[in-house]
């Protein structure tokens, strides 16, 4: 699934220092920079309400949006880095690279499973051990997601980084020896079988001998 161009409106940000910033941040904006090809950095500010609909959490560093800086066109940008707060979660700043057709990037775009395993009855759970993967992509040709159909896995089965099906432009950025997900025995059946050991051994040490002996 590839990502579609939205449009986001920025403005030119005029203030620089740290008490400007904070003060666009109380106004809710959250502050940004446009950089890349060559041409001059460019401190801007866009609506952050605004921004969170738009791009979400798990579009950071893939999503390539079309810009418009106050009210004119600014070409397209790979939304590559968004700073937050850890504790509030704040929008602290907005890294957009500027990018062309022809412009290759590095992204992370996320990894999403479908369907249950074959063995999900017996119990099985999926384990995912990376959600997002490193590709080089197309500009223009980023995936929002890559799923992966986990319906044919049964326990002990896993995929690596290397098997994830990528789409046309793209190519793995990463080790492809690195896995991504696997099949695991259910622990619960381990513990009930450990209940059940513990039960007869109890009801074992409970027979005393006969009356009388």
């Amino acid at each position: 699934m590839m990502s579609e161009q939205l449009v986001l409106e920025l403005q030119t940000r005029s203030g620089m220092g740290s008490h400007a910033v904070k003060k666009y941040r109380r106004q809710g904006m959250a502050p940004g920079i446009i950089y890349g090809h060559g041409d001059e950095s460019l401190p801007v500010v866009t609506d952050a309400h605004i921004f969170r609909k738009a791009v979400t959490v798990d579009q950071y560093g893939s999503q390539v949006v079309k810009l418009k800086v106050d009210g004119r066109d600014a070409g397209s940008a790979l939304v590559k880095s968004v700073q937050l707060n850890t504790v509030s979660r704040q929008i602290l700043n907005i890294d957009f690279l500027r990018v062309s057709s022809e412009d290759r990037v590095n992204v992370s775009v996320s990894l999403v499973t479908e369907g249950e395993s074959a063995d999900a009855r017996m119990g099985a759970v999926v384990e995912q051990i990376h959600h997002s993967v490193s590709l080089r992509c197309s500009a223009f040709e980023v995936p929002t997601q890559i799923t992966i159909d986990v319906s044919e896995m049964h326990i002990g089965d896993s995929v690596h980084a290397g098997q994830i099906p990528l789409p046309p432009g793209c190519e793995l950025h990463q080790a492809p020896e690195d896995v991504i997900l696997l099949v695991a025995a259910p622990t619960k059946a381990i513990s009930e079988e450990a209940v059940e050991v513990e039960a007869v051994a109890t009801d074992a040490e409970g027979v005393g001998p006969a009356s009388g002996e």
